[in-house]
């Protein structure tokens, strides 16, 4: 198998990602928008998740992992929480998101098809495939109808006696042309995507050929799964005969655009989710009992008008010892404050964070504030042993807060936060002790 790791966001040189890529690859990279550059010399990845090209699979990583080592774990996390966002997050967005498992859908992600085709096999092994016969006076059930057809009774008391029936006979048929396209797909499966979903290739023992035109040609296949399909009527059979379909159609596709994705373009989407988590928001269950962020309304003509308020806090949890709410921003910034604070959030979203805090604080009492912001765990074992800090334990480590002068006494504490470790929490649907909470 051959898997490649990049960044996001960190640029490369052309020459570097030559080796992996063709000239087409960068274009159908380009046009994805998964590949970005200011001129023709260097590129960086505005896309976190799998990108599997025609005969390569690769996983762009965070951005904030940019100096931690071991790089497998990564991977395999990166997935994970990948799937895990997935599943909690019904609402995907066109050209942004990329998670979808249909294979009926030409925007299928390969991965997610060799995801299925994986653990599928490991819970009910290779697809049978059953021949029907009927033999006289076989082991199966009795064909009653084939039977009175085409044998000859005796009768008893004026009652048919049948000595010989017609039966039903199955027989599993392991030369099937399905199950060698099953073995090829689970090789193919394992030897491009075992290592970015931490599966163990070399512990499947199968017989399989590497390349399925020594089986048939891919007309043949598609043909052959097509009827194959409309003869089956099991969920996890037409589930499995569609993947396999999905995999001969991409292998047989010679178009340039040859390109499957599984992840986003905006991974700052999945921090929030892994903070909400983490802390465990409880601002779903608020709102059903707070009117925090009541509609505008317009006067108009004679006319009352409300719009619809678009003021939704990241989240808010509360410290049961302390009693108090704590409302935070996830922020997946990588700021950078030794000389000169450099990328930070915008004025605006510092400005509507103590405007959250104001509205909210009428209903809910005096609450704490923080932006959480990501850390590897590396730089995270450094940054605790620092005196400058204000407050830390394993999970957050205050170092310093933001003011205002337009809301004297109050401030947004700069929390950073151990990415791996809540990561990790965030896969395992594990948040931590409220008494932990800082700000």
């Amino acid at each position: 198998m051959h898997s490649s790791y990049f960044l996001e966001e960190k640029w490369y040189k052309r020459t570097e990602l030559s080796a992996v890529f063709s000239a087409e690859d960068f274009q159908n990279l380009i046009f994805k928008g998964i590949l970005v550059s200011t001129d023709r010399f260097y590129f960086k990845f505005v896309f976190v998740g799998v990108v599997s090209l025609r005969n390569v699979a690769f996983i762009i990583l965070p951005k904030v992992l940019k100096k931690e080592p071991e790089a497998l774990f990564h991977v395999k996390s990166t997935v994970q929480t990948l799937k895990k966002y997935s599943n909690l997050n019904l609402q995907k967005y066109e050209g942004i998101d990329y998670f979808n498992i249909d294979p009926d859908s030409p925007e299928c992600s390969e991965m997610a098809i060799a995801d299925f085709l994986i653990n599928d096999f490991q819970r009910h092994g290779i697809y049978t495939v059953e021949q029907e016969l009927v033999e006289i006076d076989g082991n199966g059930d009795v064909n009653w109808p084939l039977t009175v057809l085409h044998t000859d009774p005796i009768f008893s008391k004026g009652q048919p006696i049948y000595l010989n029936t017609v039966n039903h006979v199955f027989i599993d048929d392991s030369e099937h042309l399905t199950i060698a396209i099953h073995k090829w797909s689970l090789g193919y499966s394992l030897r491009k995507y075992s290592v970015l979903l931490g599966q163990e290739f070399d512990k499947v023992d199968l017989d399989y050929v590497q390349d399925s035109n020594e089986i048939g040609s891919d007309e043949q296949l598609i043909r052959h799964l097509k009827n194959q399909l409309q003869s089956t009527f099991t969920d996890r059979g037409i589930r499995l005969l569609k993947s396999l379909l999905f995999l001969v159609t991409s292998k047989a596709s010679k178009e340039n655009d040859s390109i499957s994705l599984y992840g986003t373009k905006k991974y700052e989407n999945i921090w929030e989710s892994i903070c909400r988590t983490v802390v465990n928001d409880i601002y779903p269950e608020l709102k059903k009992d707070y009117d925090f962020f009541p509609n505008p309304i317009w006067n108009i003509m004679g006319n009352t008008l409300a719009s619809k308020s678009p003021l939704i806090p990241d989240i808010i949890t509360k410290n049961n010892s302390t009693g108090k709410h704590h409302l935070y921003d996830a922020k997946y910034y990588m700021i950078e404050f030794s000389n000169s604070i450099k990328g930070e959030p915008g004025f605006k979203d510092i400005l509507k964070q103590f405007q959250y805090q104001e509205h909210i604080e009428k209903e809910l009492g005096e609450m704490e504030n923080g932006f959480l912001f990501p850390i590897s765990n590396s730089n995270y074992d450094e940054l605790i042993n620092n005196p400058d800090i204000i407050e830390s334990n394993e999970f957050m480590i205050v170092i310093g807060h933001i003011e205002y002068h337009l809301y004297p006494g109050k401030k947004i504490s700069i929390i950073m936060c151990p990415f791996s470790k809540w990561q990790q929490l965030f896969i395992n649907n594990k948040s931590i002790e409220s008494d932990r909470l800082l700000s």
